[in-house]
């Protein structure tokens, strides 16, 4: 497997926090009309979008919780001690809310896509000799899983190339949306969400980070 999953790892008192901070009624959500942002064109009948909303956590905009960016890098900062990884430079932190979409087949999913790659312009040129690494954090309980597949995508910048890698990708594991749990990728390993079908809306934490080591160094693969 090219991810992690760790479960009780993060103090029971830290989880509660994080879960009554990013249910504030006076968080900011921006509604966004799918979950990455592109017009792909897909011929897989799997692949359906959904909106979704935002919250940005870092950096830093001023409209989030003063308490939650500290616990946020609490939780990545043990995660990074349980997985022998340092962190050299956090690039965002954010919240992704899906609402529930009673009609969402469970065999559907949403565009599977990856965090950031090391020949992206948004990479400073000092990180791209680092491993680029994602933390998905499940602050509450809900359905909607997360699938992780087998695909990696760097140094693919024709779209054509990337639909084609993006719908021949298989997906390796499925992963339950629980509350605490913590999932830690390659930042450029294929992954997508799915939204709610029971509960009212499916939250995530995602954060992507740079390290000098990577998940999985026999690929050799820097950026990971």
């Amino acid at each position: 497997m090219f991810h992690r999953v760790y479960d009780n790892l993060i103090p029971q008192s830290v989880v509660e926090d994080v879960a009554q901070e990013i249910q504030n009624v006076n968080i900011d959500w921006h509604w966004k009309r799918d979950t990455i942002g592109t017009d792909f064109q897909f011929t897989d009948p799997r692949i359906v979008e959904t909106p979704q909303f935002i919250h940005t956590i870092y950096p830093e905009t001023g409209h989030s919780p003063r308490r939650l960016l500290p616990m946020v890098k609490g939780i990545v900062n043990a995660v990074c001690r349980a997985s022998s990884m340092d962190i050299v430079q956090v690039i965002r932190i954010k919240a992704n809310l899906i609402p529930q979409h009673a009609e969402f087949d469970p065999s559907w999913y949403h565009t599977p896509h990856c965090d950031i790659s090391v020949d992206s312009p948004d990479v400073p040129e000092d990180l791209r000799d680092k491993y680029a690494l994602s933390l998905i954090y499940y602050p509450v309980d809900c359905d909607g899983v997360t699938r992780i597949f087998d695909t990696f995508l760097n140094n693919l910048t024709d779209s054509a190339e990337c639909t084609e890698a993006i719908q021949s990708a298989r997906c390796m594991d499925e992963i339950a949306a629980k509350q605490g749990r913590c999932v830690l990728l390659p930042s450029s390993l294929l992954h997508a969400s799915s939204p709610p079908r029971e509960n009212q809306r499916r939250m995530v934490i995602n954060t992507v980070f740079f390290s000098t080591r990577g998940l999985n160094p026999q690929l050799n693969v820097k950026a990971e």
